[in-house]
C-alpha cells in the first residue's frame, strides 16, 4: 500500500497527503511502531491524518518523532480544518 501511495504522489508529482478515515485500532509495539515510521518516512511525504483512533499520545508522538528523525512528516489530527492548516493546503 506504501508503494501505491508513493507512485500516486509522484506521478501527480504531489508530497503533501490528507488522510481521513473512520475511528481505528492500534495494536502496534515500539519495534513495530518504529519501523512503520522509517518505511513511510522513505516516501518523503508531508502526511496529515484526520481520525480518532485508540492509540496513546505516545504511540503516535513516537511515530511522528521516527518521521521527522528521518526528513520526512507525519502528523494526528481531530480535524480537517487543523491538518489542512498544518499542509498549507485549502
Amino acid at each position: 500500500m506504501l508503494a501505491q501511495i508513493s507512485g500516486f504522489c509522484k506521478e501527480a508529482d504531489c508530497r503533501k497527503v490528507l488522510i481521513i478515515g473512520p475511528k481505528t485500532k492500534i495494536n502496534l509495539g515500539v519495534g513495530d511502531i518504529h519501523d512503520l515510521g522509517i518505511e513511510i518516512a522513505k516516501l518523503h511525504l508531508q502526511i496529515a491524518i484526520v481520525e480518532s483512533h485508540d492509540a496513546t499520545n505516545e504511540d503516535t508522538e513516537f511515530l511522528e518523532n521516527v518521521m521527522w528523525n528521518r526528513g520526512s512528516s507525519m502528523q494526528f489530527f481531530d480535524n480537517q480544518k487543523d491538518a489542512r492548516q498544518w499542509l498549507a493546503i485549502s
